[in-house]
């Protein structure tokens, strides 16, 4: 029935993983992903199928649904500066700009984005391509997570989003028209990764805004994303007037 929710012609949209149920549905996609498809994760660590770390305590959370597959398909987080700080500083040295603006907690950061692609596997050796080519082969996906992340921060009052990145994804944001520049040097974090930032303010015009400007503009909602609660509140009710009716 959740397909039945999604705005007239979107083949994806976004939810805030705001309730226990959908964070717990949440860490179970990334488990899949992360322990069980591409196998960098010990899946030892979570015998009950969901994977998290420290980081989750100041994040927040998204999924993705994919009304062609029927199904939740995709997850990325937004990281808050906090007592562990942010994924990427542990891994890539920033530069000093980038440092002060964490220092005054006005960066988020992108992690865990992850779309569960059939098809795609890979063991500890290849992970990171099979990761890289499920985003490619779910541009969509990818693309309506990054406005969800956008729209988040905006309304956060975050003037940047940072995150790590490998080459090919670098080809696939410029393709789909997400701007972004450097934020540090290059660093080897299970293969090639560059540090990456891009302007809230900016994307929000261009992604949010201007939203009928780009060509996957049909595909996907106006509105960047829903709570999980909304959409299980209104499933609730027409199942309701179903029954009454």
């Amino acid at each position: 029935m959740l397909d039945t929710l999604a705005p007239h012609g979107a083949s994806v949209f976004v939810a805030l993983a705001d309730t226990p149920a959908s964070r717990k549905l949440h860490y179970q996609l990334r488990y899949q992903v992360y322990c069980r498809k591409l196998a960098y994760e010990d899946p030892a660590r979570f015998p009950d199928g969901e994977e998290h770390d420290q980081y989750d305590e100041h994040a927040v959370h998204f999924l993705a649904f994919d009304r062609r597959r029927g199904d939740w398909v995709g997850t990325l987080r937004l990281v808050h500066p906090g007592p562990a700080g942010l994924p990427l500083a542990s891994v890539a040295g920033l530069s000093s700009s980038i440092g002060q603006l964490i220092n005054r907690e006005r960066v988020l950061e992108i992690s865990r984005m992850c779309i569960h692609t059939p098809g795609v596997s890979g063991g500890a050796q290849d992970s990171y391509e099979s990761i890289d080519a499920a985003f490619r082969a779910a541009p969509l996906v990818f693309f309506a997570l990054v406005r969800a992340s956008v729209a988040y921060a905006f309304q956060a009052g975050m003037s940047h989003l940072a995150f790590l990145t490998a080459p090919s994804l670098l080809r696939l944001l410029r393709r789909l028209g997400i701007h972004q520049v450097p934020a540090g040097d290059a660093c080897v974090h299970r293969g090639l990764r560059y540090p990456r930032v891009l302007d809230v303010a900016g994307e929000f015009r261009h992604l949010i805004e201007k939203l009928h400007h780009h060509p996957l503009s049909p595909h996907i909602p106006i509105e960047p994303y829903q709570r999980y609660s909304s959409l299980m509140s209104e499933m609730s009710s027409r199942a309701v007037r179903f029954a009454v009716g």
